[in-house]
Protein backbone atom coordinates (compact mmCIF):
# COMPACT_ATOMS: atom_id res chain seq x y z
CA UNK A 1 0.00 0.00 0.00
CA UNK A 2 1.30 3.39 -0.74
CA UNK A 3 1.50 6.16 1.27
CA UNK A 4 -1.52 7.92 -0.01
CA UNK A 5 -3.97 5.22 0.44
CA UNK A 6 -2.60 4.66 3.80
CA UNK A 7 -2.69 8.09 4.95
CA UNK A 8 -6.32 8.19 3.56
CA UNK A 9 -7.21 4.61 5.85
CA UNK A 10 -5.76 5.99 8.91
CA UNK A 11 -7.74 9.60 8.31
CA UNK A 12 -10.74 7.80 7.37
CA UNK A 13 -10.59 5.56 10.41
CA UNK A 14 -9.88 8.74 12.50
CA UNK A 15 -13.04 10.93 10.88
CA UNK A 16 -15.38 7.41 11.91
CA UNK A 17 -13.82 7.20 15.07
CA UNK A 18 -14.64 10.92 16.47
CA UNK A 19 -18.29 10.65 14.97
CA UNK A 20 -18.97 7.50 16.54
CA UNK A 21 -17.15 7.95 19.84
CA UNK A 22 -17.84 11.62 19.73
CA UNK A 23 -14.09 12.27 20.33
CA UNK A 24 -11.34 14.54 19.14
CA UNK A 25 -8.49 12.92 17.72
CA UNK A 26 -6.04 13.76 14.63
CA UNK A 27 -3.43 11.99 12.53
CA UNK A 28 0.13 13.02 12.46
CA UNK A 29 1.91 12.95 9.81
CA UNK A 30 4.89 14.85 10.29
CA UNK A 31 7.70 12.59 10.23
CA UNK A 32 9.79 13.89 7.15
CA UNK A 33 12.10 11.30 5.36
CA UNK A 34 15.62 13.50 5.69
CA UNK A 35 15.02 12.60 9.86
CA UNK A 36 17.89 10.28 10.81
CA UNK A 37 16.81 7.16 12.57
CA UNK A 38 17.93 8.40 16.01
CA UNK A 39 15.65 11.30 15.22
CA UNK A 40 12.95 9.13 14.06
CA UNK A 41 13.23 6.83 17.46
CA UNK A 42 13.25 9.61 20.14
CA UNK A 43 10.40 11.35 18.27
CA UNK A 44 8.48 7.77 18.45
CA UNK A 45 9.26 7.67 21.60
CA UNK A 46 7.88 11.17 22.84
CA UNK A 47 4.94 10.65 21.20
CA UNK A 48 4.14 6.53 23.19
CA UNK A 49 5.69 8.42 25.79
CA UNK A 50 2.42 11.03 25.96
CA UNK A 51 0.08 8.40 25.41
CA UNK A 52 -0.72 8.66 21.54
CA UNK A 53 -0.32 5.21 19.82
CA UNK A 54 1.32 5.05 16.28
CA UNK A 55 0.54 3.43 12.84
CA UNK A 56 2.74 2.46 10.91
CA UNK A 57 3.94 -0.74 8.34
CA UNK A 58 6.32 -3.54 8.87
CA UNK A 59 7.49 -4.49 5.59
CA UNK A 60 9.92 -7.42 5.15
CA UNK A 61 9.70 -10.15 7.62
CA UNK A 62 6.43 -9.17 7.86
CA UNK A 63 4.62 -6.66 5.12
CA UNK A 64 2.01 -6.23 7.66
CA UNK A 65 0.73 -2.97 9.21
CA UNK A 66 0.42 -2.71 12.96
CA UNK A 67 -0.05 -0.23 15.76
CA UNK A 68 3.06 0.55 18.32
CA UNK A 69 1.67 1.17 22.07
CA UNK A 70 4.92 0.97 23.93
CA UNK A 71 8.66 1.34 23.63
CA UNK A 72 11.48 0.10 25.37
CA UNK A 73 15.28 0.68 24.20
CA UNK A 74 15.08 -2.75 22.97
CA UNK A 75 11.69 -3.07 21.05
CA UNK A 76 8.73 -1.66 19.74
CA UNK A 77 5.50 -3.09 21.65
CA UNK A 78 3.19 -3.65 19.70
CA UNK A 79 -0.88 -3.79 19.73
CA UNK A 80 -1.82 -5.64 17.18
CA UNK A 81 -4.39 -7.83 15.51
CA UNK A 82 -2.60 -11.12 14.46
CA UNK A 83 -1.06 -11.03 17.94
CA UNK A 84 2.74 -9.98 17.30
CA UNK A 85 4.14 -8.64 20.74
CA UNK A 86 7.09 -6.65 19.79
CA UNK A 87 9.66 -6.08 17.30
CA UNK A 88 13.10 -5.44 17.71
CA UNK A 89 14.37 -1.54 17.14
CA UNK A 90 17.79 -3.07 16.10
CA UNK A 91 15.99 -5.34 13.51
CA UNK A 92 13.92 -2.23 12.44
CA UNK A 93 15.20 0.84 9.73
CA UNK A 94 13.01 3.75 8.59
CA UNK A 95 14.05 3.49 4.83
CA UNK A 96 11.90 1.37 2.13
CA UNK A 97 15.41 -0.07 0.32
CA UNK A 98 17.31 -1.16 2.91
CA UNK A 99 18.25 -4.95 3.91
CA UNK A 100 16.73 -4.97 7.40
CA UNK A 101 14.46 -7.64 8.77
CA UNK A 102 11.65 -4.75 9.23
CA UNK A 103 11.61 -1.41 7.02
CA UNK A 104 8.87 1.39 7.64
CA UNK A 105 9.25 4.19 5.17
CA UNK A 106 9.22 7.38 7.51
CA UNK A 107 7.08 9.29 5.39
CA UNK A 108 4.30 5.57 6.42
CA UNK A 109 4.48 6.73 10.12
CA UNK A 110 1.17 7.96 11.57
CA UNK A 111 0.92 9.20 15.18
CA UNK A 112 -2.81 9.37 16.80
CA UNK A 113 -3.29 12.39 18.83
CA UNK A 114 -6.25 13.29 21.30
CA UNK A 115 -6.74 17.18 20.18
CA UNK A 116 -9.11 18.19 23.20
Amino acid sequence: MHDGAWHDLAAAMIETTNERCRSSLKLQTSFHADHRRDVVLRRLRRILYDGSPVLLPIYGTYDHFTVVAGYTPQRLQLFDSAGMHWIAIDHTTFAEQAITRHRTPISSICAILDDW
